[in-house]
């Protein structure tokens, strides 16, 4: 790795609600951030069982459309990781548990740090931390297309959105079986 990736921003998660009441932490969409192209949102629930990718030499058994990495750290007190991040992707960090050091910069609980250009990122843990830090290392291939939302439709333009729209009140965007 030639060129360490900087922190650009540091993210705050609002806390809402969603669907039948359970809260999330979203660092994103928000008022201070749109997506991280190509992720349009991230909303924290609990532990993620999906982890596509490439770690520590080790390839993700599933594909996805676009080149992405998923990566979910574990750091011990102490831990002074340097990890690769393709120089193309798009990245950020973000922290669900203790208080790491990204590209050493201070990022705790519940913030997500917004990664510049580069190649890798080094992950620390302070050796005085009383538990590990936890965080989950994103980054994809960014697509540059416009993005149009409306509720849980995502398209390209409004004019998508409002077809997408007419698809689903006449029934033609199928059904979920009970």
């Amino acid at each position: 790795m030639s060129r360490l990736r900087e922190v650009i921003h540091v993210v705050t998660a609002h806390r809402q609600r969603e669907g039948g009441g359970f809260v999330v932490r979203r660092p994103f969409p928000g008022a201070v951030l749109d997506f991280v192209d190509p992720f349009l949102l991230l909303d924290e629930m609990g532990p993620a069982d999906y982890e596509p990718g490439e770690a520590l030499g080790v390839s993700a058994v599933i594909e996805t459309r676009t080149p992405i990495l998923y990566h979910d750290w574990t750091l011990e007190p102490g831990a002074d990781v340097t990890t690769p991040v393709p120089d193309a992707f798009d990245a950020f960090a973000y922290v669900f548990e203790g208080e790491p050091l990204v590209s050493g910069h201070d990022v705790v609980d519940g913030q997500m740090a917004l990664l510049g250009p580069g190649d890798g990122v080094r992950l620390t843990c302070a050796s005085g931390r009383r538990g590990p830090a936890r965080l989950l290392l994103v980054g994809g291939a960014p697509l540059r297309e416009p993005v149009a939302r409306l509720g849980p439709f995502v398209m390209n333009s409004d004019g998508e959105i409002r077809q997408a729209l007419l698809d689903f009140q006449s029934g033609r965007m199928g059904r979920i079986g009970s």
